[in-house]
């Protein structure tokens, strides 16, 4: 509220302490579970699958949640996700639940969320 904080000293071997920013940077309280996304779908051929949904909300942390969904079409559905370059961010999918498009073959899916202000999503189960 002041726009500056309290006086503090940076000692040798101190761990980083990122809530000193005088009231500027969102301290991330991120959430604890990914939470369930639902059902997996086997069909054969040119198909549109149906609705992805939000089986089990995420939990932990507090504020507003943010999702992205992934897909995979040529790799297996390993974690982590961000690691493995087969996956691929699904453009404008920031909703629990997600209706993909025409689907041509094997794709795999999974849902990342976590809490506004923090930096790190956490993966949802893959189907």
């Amino acid at each position: 509220m002041t726009g500056m904080t309290a006086e503090f000293m940076v000692m040798l071997g101190d761990p980083d302490n990122l809530t000193l920013d005088a009231g500027i940077r969102l301290i991330c309280d991120n959430i604890t579970d990914a939470g369930v996304i639902g059902y997996d779908q086997q069909l054969c051929g040119e198909y549109r699958p149906d609705l992805l949904v939000n089986v089990s909300s995420p939990t932990g942390g507090n504020g507003d949640l943010e999702y992205i969904w992934l897909k995979n079409e040529s790799g297996s559905p390993t974690i982590p996700l961000f690691s493995e370059p087969t996956w691929i961010e699904i453009p404008n999918s920031t909703n629990p639940n997600y209706l993909p498009g025409i689907v041509t073959k094997t794709t795999y899916y999974v849902r990342c969320v976590r809490r506004e202000g923090c930096d790190s999503y956490a993966e949802s189960n893959v189907i």
